[in-house]
């Protein structure tokens, strides 16, 4: 979806186009240097523009990202006959202990809300992947397990999306560009993850 705001500069008034993605991210384009940007209904805000050069690397870095994640969920879907919500639910249940966790800790681990979590396990209930199970001495069903398909479907979809992403993404790195990249990725999290857990504390106590 595209949106348009105001930038306004040394009081010129500059049109900027805001590209709404599907996880509410926006990528403002102006045509100016340092000012303030207004978003509809909200406070003035100082912003620094990019330059040319840094727009065009921005853009590349996330068409490749897009065109990279859009090849390994085919790769799923073609291969192993499930989807990406349904590869993250099956690996992250593999990697458990016991093969199962509580609901809320697998909606933690996803970084799901807690509807979106219930909605797929239904999903993946019905094809036989998932399994609820009983915790604590009332017999609460608040955990889910994988069954014996949904093993094997985890086992052999890890091997099939472990070979793409070597194919599509590791293979074409040489090791000092997989070294800058993770050095890169790793400083990223520690800068940003603090920031949403204090979000999502911050939330949960109003």
């Amino acid at each position: 979806m595209l949106v348009l705001l105001e930038v306004r500069v040394a009081g010129l008034v500059e049109v900027a186009e805001v590209v709404v993605g599907e996880v509410d991210e926006f990528v403002v384009r102006a045509a100016v240097g340092t000012g303030r940007l207004q978003c509809p209904g909200g406070d003035m805000t100082e912003t620094q523009s990019l330059e040319p050069e840094e727009w065009e690397f921005w853009d590349t870095w996330m068409r490749a990202q897009r065109l990279l994640t859009r090849e390994l969920e085919r790769g799923l879907q073609r291969d192993c006959g499930i989807s990406k919500a349904e590869f993250s639910v099956l690996v992250t249940l593999w990697r458990a202990s016991g093969r199962e966790m509580r609901v809320g800790e697998l909606s933690e681990s996803l970084d799901w809300d807690k509807s979106r979590v219930s909605h797929q396990l239904t999903r993946m209930e019905n094809r036989g992947f998932v399994k609820r199970t009983q915790y604590g001495a009332d017999g609460r069903r608040a955990g889910i397990g994988l069954t014996t398909e949904g093993r094997r479907a985890a086992q052999s979809a890890m091997l099939v999306h472990g070979g793409n992403i070597r194919r599509h993404f590791l293979d074409s790195l040489a090791p000092e560009q997989a070294s800058v990249i993770r050095a890169w990725s790793e400083q990223a999290v520690d800068r940003l993850e603090p920031h949403r857990s204090k979000a999502a504390s911050d939330g949960a106590s109003q």
